[in-house]
């Protein structure tokens, strides 16, 4: 799962506001463990800091997100030159896309596929921000992820949570992954984490396979299957 998607199952039909799904998504996305303090901070960051006359509040929060993540204890703004390029990196993505950063002004932007505008702004805002982590975090050590966990996710089907997890396993580059191949990861995952199930073996497959993991042949899903029955009747 990437990002986005993440933004999107907290903001899309739900009574979060895009701070507050974008706020959610991101503490869990990069495992920052932003506490309740902080989320009511960002709470009200909504709709254009509550008028639509001011700047989108999921892009607010992606800002507040990279200070979090680069600055280091003790730090001002004025030293924290890593969080100054990232962030004129966010906006010059943005601003191209949009042409604006204000609320009101997005809101009456029309997207093709998307009902409400707002949809695509937050989802949008949540893609160039993940990219922007990821371009910086190949060389800088940012706070709350892993240094090599973009690497990872720029792996077909891995997002930010299965990253994680291979990591945690031993598993941190694509390498790795590839030369243990799906079966013998699954086993590292499965050791640490015991509710991984068929699917998540699919999602490794298609990793090393770069194939999506809903359209493996049905030949594979029929060996992996066979796969898991046998690991879970010798475990």
């Amino acid at each position: 799962m990437r990002l986005y998607e993440l933004v999107n199952r907290y903001h899309i039909g739900t009574k979060l506001s895009c701070a507050e799904a974008m706020f959610k998504a991101c503490s869990e996305y990069f495992h920052l463990e932003l506490g309740e303090d902080a989320r009511k901070m960002f709470s009200v960051m909504g709709l254009g800091m509550q008028s639509e006359m001011s700047c989108c509040g999921a892009f607010t929060v992606a800002v507040g997100v990279i200070g979090f993540m680069t600055a280091q204890e003790g730090q001002t703004d004025y030293d924290n030159i890593e969080g100054y390029h990232m962030i004129c990196e966010l906006i010059e993505r943005v601003d191209k896309k949009f042409g604006t950063r204000i609320c009101s002004e997005l809101k009456q932007q029309k997207f093709k596929n998307f009902k409400d505008p707002c949809d695509f702004v937050v989802e949008e805002i949540s893609r160039k921000l993940e990219l922007v982590i990821q371009r910086r975090s190949k060389t800088k050590s940012l706070n709350g992820v892993w240094k090599n966990m973009p690497e990872l996710t720029a792996m077909q089907n891995i997002g930010g949570e299965m990253a994680r997890k291979l990591t945690a396993a031993g598993i941190d580059t694509p390498e790795k992954l590839r030369e243990l191949g799906s079966k013998q990861a699954f086993c590292r995952l499965k050791a640490i984490f015991p509710n991984i199930c068929l699917v998540h073996l699919y999602v490794l497959e298609g990793a090393v396979t770069n194939q999506e993991y809903n359209r493996l042949p049905e030949e594979t899903k029929q060996e992996l299957k066979a796969f898991i029955n046998e690991f879970t009747s010798n475990p």
